[in-house]
């Protein structure tokens, strides 16, 4: 594709099955006439070591998934000539499309709608941009992922399966850290540095503290996973709470919402956060969710077949 057409600049998914965007990058740069396109790494993993990695196999930059539109605009405009290539977009002005004033300072808030046991909802919302809507939607999206997990840890630790325990504990530990679960986080780290060992070598005193730490690392995720569960409940009882006909405003915001994601517009993202109040979060919300991380991983093509089909399941 990249010799086919002329580009300013390319965002390469480093996850891409069959080839990898390290590895495409690595092949890009070995012609003369792309060793200054710029490439940006588009990755779920945000540690150190893969800013580095990503550096280190040819590109220029780094985002982390899900994507922040203002941040994405920001650093394409650091590598090329915004003025000549992309359409003159300030990601803080309203469009027919945005939300409005009050609904920005709601979803930009420092204040978090319900008290977390275990969350530094503080840090947490920091480290979602302030915005609440994208931080519960991330608290939501580590329930669902560890709401099963003690089974898991434990079968792996019966079989010895470290390296995947290993793996495991440093997800968490990052995902946790970014949420605010700050014992959490560090209960995993241990764990994570623990595992690592146990792969080089295994032995007595390691496999002791293994056995002593994972019962207090499982209490605590049980505990995380039990003050998400409640903002989940209060969640429903929101949602519940409006029972009025809005099938119109739902057809409305869906045709806007395909239109947008034909043109490839970042705005999309708006009009998902207007379907989540109406009736279609009700028996549609895993829809919605996995339309917006299509949306926040500009693939606006996979979120556009994904459309269709809630459209369709709509209209049933």
């Amino acid at each position: 594709m990249i010799k086919q057409h002329s580009y300013d600049l390319v965002l390469m998914d480093v996850q891409m099955p069959i080839m990898d965007g390290l590895t495409a990058t690595q092949i890009i740069r070995k012609e003369i006439k792309y060793k200054q396109l710029p490439i940006i790494a588009m990755t779920a993993h945000a540690s150190p070591d893969d800013y580095k990695r990503s550096l280190d196999n040819g590109m220029n930059d780094h985002l982390n998934k899900p994507i922040d539109h203002q941040l994405l605009y920001r650093t394409i405009t650091r590598w090329i000539d915004a003025s000549a290539t992309i359409n003159s977009f300030d990601p803080d002005e309203p469009d027919e499309y945005s939300i409005s004033n009050e609904q920005a300072k709601t979803e930009q808030s420092d204040d978090f709608p319900i008290a977390l046991s275990g969350f530094d909802t503080a840090i947490g919302l920091k480290q979602h941009n302030h915005k609440t809507d994208l931080y519960i939607r991330m608290l939501n999206l580590f329930y669902d992922e560890y709401l099963n997990v003690e089974q898991d840890i434990l079968q792996s630790k019966k079989q010895r399966d470290f390296d995947h325990l290993h793996r495991l504990f440093h997800t968490i530990k990052s995902s946790a850290a970014s949420l605010g679960e700050i014992t959490l986080s560090r209960l995993a780290e241990q764990l994570e540095k623990l595992t690592n060992e146990l792969l080089n070598h295994i032995d007595k005193e390691n496999s002791e503290m293994l056995e002593q730490q994972i019962p207090l690392f499982i209490a605590q995720l049980n505990s995380s996973l039990t003050s998400l569960s409640v903002l989940k409940k209060e969640q429903k009882k929101t949602h519940s709470t409006s029972k009025i006909d809005d099938s119109q405003l739902i057809k409305k915001l869906i045709s806007q919402l395909n239109q947008l994601l034909d043109d490839d517009n970042a705005a999309a993202e708006s009009i998902i956060n207007k379907l989540r109040t109406t009736s279609v979060m009700d028996r549609h919300n895993d829809a919605l969710e996995s339309i917006l991380m299509e949306i926040q991983d500009v693939n606006y093509s996979n979120a556009s077949k994904q459309l269709t089909i809630l459209a369709q399941q709509i209209d049933e």
